[in-house]
């Protein structure tokens, strides 16, 4: 009985929407393949546009004014410290990497003093230490300093004959 009555309603709806998907496309599709109606009549027929949008007057207390902007060129040279810089997208890298320079900057200066002072200097496999926190602060000094001697060089000089 349920069964019946199920399949029953199932046909009615078929029957149903098919009618009505049949009516819906065939409107449709000849709106979307034809295109709309005017653009088959004289262009006297077609629609007209609207007119321009007025001018508005500049003292009208809803006219935003217009903002001024100021801008200041900063002209980078082209140094090797900051070429070294551009490469570096993160801080913790490039103070990574300033740390790693400068260590063998250090360890360069401590050889050529053992050079002076008369110690010959014995190579040998040293094992590689991490940089410590100590020389990632001096890293980050250094680049500070960098920036600070290129953006303020003008007052740095001023204070260096004071």
């Amino acid at each position: 009985m349920v069964y019946d009555i199920l399949n029953k309603v199932s046909i009615y709806l078929s029957i149903y929407l098919s009618i009505y998907l049949s009516i819906y496309l065939s409107i449709y599709l000849s709106i979307y393949l034809r295109g709309p109606d005017f653009l088959w009549r004289p262009e006297s027929f077609w629609p007209v546009a609207p007119s321009p949008v007025l001018e508005v007057s500049p003292a009208d207390p809803e006219v935003k004014a217009t903002a001024e902007v100021f801008a200041q060129y900063t002209e980078i040279r082209e140094e090797p410290m900051n070429k070294i810089f551009e490469r570096f997208s993160s801080l913790y890298g490039l103070k990574k990497f300033m740390a790693w320079i400068l260590r063998y900057r250090d360890n360069l200066r401590s050889a050529v003093e053992q050079r002076r002072s008369g110690y010959t200097v014995v190579t040998k496999k040293t094992k590689i230490v991490p940089i410590t926190l100590d020389e990632l602060r001096n890293a980050e000094k250094e680049i500070v300093r960098h920036v600070q001697e290129e953006s303020f060089e003008e007052e740095l000089a001023i204070l260096r004959k004071a």
